[in-house]
């Protein structure tokens, strides 16, 4: 049986399903969607399945922007019908100069410890269900591809262990090792 996001086997972002048993975490319950891992690289799926988190589901979720200032992602989402009062972004790209409430830019975007720990933070929240990482391989412009999937690695099994979301959005322009590490480590491919 093939893996749920497989070609001939897509699903729809707006209703992230129940998982099959072979990928259901341990032997408790079946969750509401939520603690799935979903890679893609298709932008529409992204805010598809962001409007379903933030707008039918009602949860609140973290955005990281890595290659992109968040003004750019705010005015995107906005266009796709987004409500952004339900997002905490984090920027990557230091153009946080105009912090607001729902706005951390990282001093060093190169200290994954920082990222980490303002992660953790963050996601401790227990109204926070999901968190996206729009450009994978923009965290590879500030540290190595190694450090990258093992900080890749380090946060699925945080995700995991929170039952909460991640979505690991990639380009088709990014580097294919990268993409195919998400894509390897994801429950869900869209």
């Amino acid at each position: 049986m093939g893996r749920m996001g497989e070609e001939g086997n897509e699903l729809d972002p707006g209703r992230i399903p129940a998982p099959e048993p072979s990928l259901a975490q341990g032997n408790g319950p079946v969750h509401d969607g939520r603690g799935w891992i979903i890679s893609t690289k298709d932008r529409k799926k992204v805010s598809e399945i962001v409007g379903n988190y933030t707008l039918r589901k009602k949860d609140l979720g973290v955005y990281l922007t890595t290659s992109q200032p968040h003004n750019k992602v705010i005015i995107w989402l906005t266009k796709e019908g987004i409500s952004v009062e339900s997002l905490f972004f984090l920027d990557m790209t230091g153009s946080g100069k105009d912090a607001t409430e729902n706005l951390f830019s990282l001093r060093d975007p190169s200290d994954f410890t920082e990222l980490s720990v303002v992660i953790t933070e963050i996601m401790e929240n227990e109204g926070i269900n999901f968190m996206v990482i729009d450009g994978i391989s923009g965290l590879e412009t500030y540290s190595g591809a190694d450090n990258v999937r093992k900080f890749l690695h380090a946060l699925v099994s945080y995700f995991k262990k929170l039952n909460k979301t991640l979505i690991l959005a990639y380009g088709t322009g990014e580097d294919k090792a990268l993409s195919d590490f998400a894509v390897q480590i994801s429950d869900v491919r869209l």
